[in-house]
């Protein structure tokens, strides 16, 4: 079958070369993609080469991190980064995947050492990581040369995001993809800046559709589908989403904990009972959603149902009194990219203004 074809194709390849570079990363990276980060790592391991070799040391570096796990080559990288003996572009991925590591462990010190080391002369995966720290740290800033670096579409997408300058992002977000076919990041990343910031369902479902094709079993993309699709109000065809999504997080939850899949749900369901005329059920399935976000401290999800809930009630009731005096405490508690994506959802809502007094400035 094309699945065992699929399995066995850098199986075989692992025979040829076996402590090749591109063949090891290749195949580590595919059992990632299926979600088997103990393969991924296996075959990193397995290889004497990976402890001298510094891109695949970075790479099982990564690989135990998705794993839960803690690399044993981190001291050994840090010997090689520092030792002066490879060149600044052999060490970036290395030095980027340990400083990843010092961030996540609190050690400022010596992130800020390593990353340093891994913008010198960085690579698209170096800056990408950078600027995911970068989000994370207001200490932490890439330079507009380190944005220019080739292929570095993830981080000009997050950027262009942060200069509020959406559609530029959309597009980036397609490069990203182009550059990246397999990976859920930019479809998911793309698929939420059309919808949500611009307004582009139909871009969303493209998004979608094209990740669906290698991860057809990812319910993220189902439940941003589904969301696409009722914002457009085709009800039937959300229906259906909905109920395979349902499904799908049974299965296949992403890593994601059951109590924000059931906030999402609730929130599902409340926009599909606005967009069928329940109005009545959809305010009480959101303001469900906003008590169950809020009691389980995912206050992301509940600034979203409500933000969403302002604009079910906008578009189903043209006279009704919008419940706006919340928004900017609710803005105050998304982070700052988030943050300029819902003041561009909120400025397309009817009779909702965000002005200076309910709008959090950055």
């Amino acid at each position: 079958t094309s699945v065992t074809y699929a399995l066995n194709t850098p199986l075989e390849a692992l025979k040829l070369p076996p402590n090749d570079r591109f063949v090891l990363r290749s195949s580590s990276r595919f059992f990632l993609h299926l979600r088997d980060p103990e393969q991924a790592r296996h075959i990193l391991r397995r290889s004497p080469r990976t402890r001298q070799d510094p891109w695949l040391s970075a790479a099982e570096i990564v690989t135990a991190h998705v794993a839960g796990q803690t690399s044993g080559l981190i001291k050994a990288g840090r010997k090689m980064v520092i030792s002066g003996r490879m060149s600044p572009r052999d060490i970036s991925e290395l030095a980027s995947a340990i400083g990843t590591h010092e961030f996540l462990d609190g050690g400022r010190r010596r992130r800020n050492k390593m990353l340093k080391m891994a913008l010198e002369d960085p690579t698209e995966n170096a800056v990408a990581q950078a600027g995911w720290m970068s989000r994370r740290s207001s200490s932490i800033e890439l330079t507009p040369d380190q944005l220019r670096v080739p292929h570095a579409y993830e981080a000009r997408a997050w950027e262009s995001l942060r200069e509020r300058e959406f559609g530029p992002s959309v597009d980036l977000a397609w490069q990203w993809f182009a550059d990246e076919p397999f990976a859920t990041r930019p479809v998911l990343f793309g698929s939420w800046v059309a919808s949500t910031a611009l307004g582009e369902f139909r871009e969303g479902i493209r998004f979608v559709d094209a990740g669906l094709m290698a991860n057809p079993d990812d319910p993220r993309l189902l439940a941003m589908k589904f969301y696409c699709l009722a914002s457009t109000n085709e009800i039937t065809r959300a229906k259906q989403f909905l109920e395979t999504l349902r499904e799908m997080i049974s299965r296949h939850p992403k890593g994601i904990p059951e109590t924000q899949w059931d906030v999402l749900l609730e929130a599902d369901r409340g926009l599909l009972a606005f967009r069928s005329g329940n109005h009545s059920l959809g305010r009480d399935l959101y303001r469900r959603a906003i008590s169950l976000a809020t009691k389980h401290d995912h206050k992301e999800l509940a600034a979203s149902a409500y933000f969403h809930l302002l604009r079910e009630e906008a578009h189903a009731n043209l006279t009704a009194r919008l419940p706006v005096e919340e928004i900017g405490r609710w803005l105050m508690v998304l982070p700052q990219n988030s943050r300029y994506v819902y003041e561009s959802f909120l400025a397309r809502i009817p009779r909702i203004a965000i002005t200076s007094s309910s709008k959090v400035m950055s």
